[in-house]
């Protein structure tokens, strides 16, 4: 059940609980206080969930990338932020914090929350 809920979230309750994560709101916006995103800025979202807190970041204009482990993630992310990823200012796809596909100084900042104890082999995230 913990895999099913949180390690690898899959199934409908999953999709609507990560969709609108309210016990994680405070965390989101204590982190986006520190961040102060701005247009110019480029986010990583490692591990996005259901990409609430992108949506919320994505209000400061700036642009972003996101990646999650699981594929019903993936897809409430993309549905959550629609609007976003067709403005071109949004991709999120399915990968592994431990292999980011992405090159090295692409970002403005990078943020992951909640995450951590989740990955199967953190001494390769960077």
């Amino acid at each position: 059940m913990t895999d099913k809920r949180a390690r690898k979230p899959s199934g409908l309750e999953s999709r609507q609980t990560y969709r609108d994560p309210v016990y994680h709101r405070p965390n989101f916006l204590a982190i986006l206080d520190y961040l102060e995103l701005e247009r110019k800025d480029y986010l990583l979202e490692v591990g996005c969930g259901g990409g609430a807190f992108l949506f919320d970041a994505l209000e400061s204009g700036c642009r972003a990338a996101a990646i999650d482990h699981s594929p019903d993630m993936v897809k409430v992310a993309s549905e959550v932020n629609s609007g976003a990823i067709k403005e071109k200012r949004l991709g999120i796809q399915k990968g592994e914090a431990e292999f980011l596909p992405f090159l090295d100084n692409m970002f403005t900042c990078a943020v992951s929350t909640g995450v951590f104890s989740f990955i199967e082999r953190p001494e390769l995230v960077m």
